[in-house]
């Protein structure tokens, strides 16, 4: 069995802050819809505006939602086996990847539609720059962890570099998600500057993504809530007391100290 122990102390801690974290992205998500529904017409493909916004729904749930709740399935899932976490994991990119695609192949047919020039904004910037980056990364990941010839030091060697971009990737995610939010914002608001509750809105949903980032990138870089090996087979095994130990308690004799996960709970002493 290839399944891993939960560090037990901190495991509440880590589950109170991941319930917090899905809390912030379900609200998040809320006001993503409201803005899309309320104030942008909804979705569709009959017109450009109602094309384009399928881009920021597809984007935030793939490049937001569905990639934060992937680099947590090995501290979330501590009780399942590894190789479903992989598993899952893998699809879960890989989803991730499909909704980014479609999300650019939104935004790109509203600007051929609207005859908008594409690739001119520092948001067009980073957005190609992640979706690259993710792509390079998964491509990295599944051939060390999914190919079978892949030499197990290289794995070992290769899965420092392929969280650290992975992390990198997200906190770029939601820096490019606020300047769109911005960005689309300061374009469609004609009366932006007088903070109109469409505008308000706007702010108050770039805001909740860096919240939600957050609370992610702790749940993810605490060390504390990274999955532990789980613990030598010695341990969890009856010990064999000493075969001249007394038979009878003696308070003189210094009896062993051996592992008190077991050992203590069928004996009348403590320490």
């Amino acid at each position: 069995m290839d399944r891993m122990c939960c560090n037990c102390p901190y495991r509440k801690q880590y589950f109170s802050c991941y319930l917090i974290a899905t809390v912030i992205g379900i609200f998040t998500f809320m006001l993503l819809l409201i803005w899309l529904f309320a104030f942008k017409n909804g979705l569709g493909f009959k017109t450009a505006d109602l094309i384009f916004n399928w881009h920021p729904l597809l984007m935030t749930l793939g490049m937001i939602f569905m990639f934060s709740h992937a680099i947590l399935f090995y501290r979330t899932g501590t009780i399942c086996n590894k190789n479903c976490l992989k598993m899952a994991h893998g699809i879960s990119q890989f989803a991730v990847i499909l909704f980014a695609i479609l999300g650019l192949i939104a935004v790109f047919s509203n600007h051929i539609m609207n005859g908008i020039p594409n690739m001119y904004s520092l948001h067009s910037w980073l957005g190609l720059t992640v979706i690259l980056i993710f792509m390079l990364n998964f491509a990295f990941g599944f051939y060390f962890f999914f190919y079978p010839k892949a030499d197990a030091a290289c794995r070992k060697a290769a899965l420092p570099y392929h969280v650290r971009v992975g992390i990198v990737c997200f906190i770029l995610a939601i820096i490019t998600a606020v300047t769109g939010i911005g960005e689309k914002a300061i374009f469609s608001i004609s009366n932006y500057k007088d903070m109109p509750l469409e505008g308000a809105l706007c702010n108050l949903l770039g805001f909740m993504f860096i919240i939600y980032g957050l609370t992610i990138l702790y749940l993810v870089m605490e060390p504390c809530y990274k999955r532990a090996e789980a613990p030598a087979a010695p341990c969890l095994q009856q010990p064999q007391p000493r075969k001249f130990a007394p038979t009878y308690f003696n308070p003189y004799y210094s009896y062993p100290r051996q592992c008190p996960t077991r050992y203590t709970q069928n004996v009348f002493w403590n320490y």
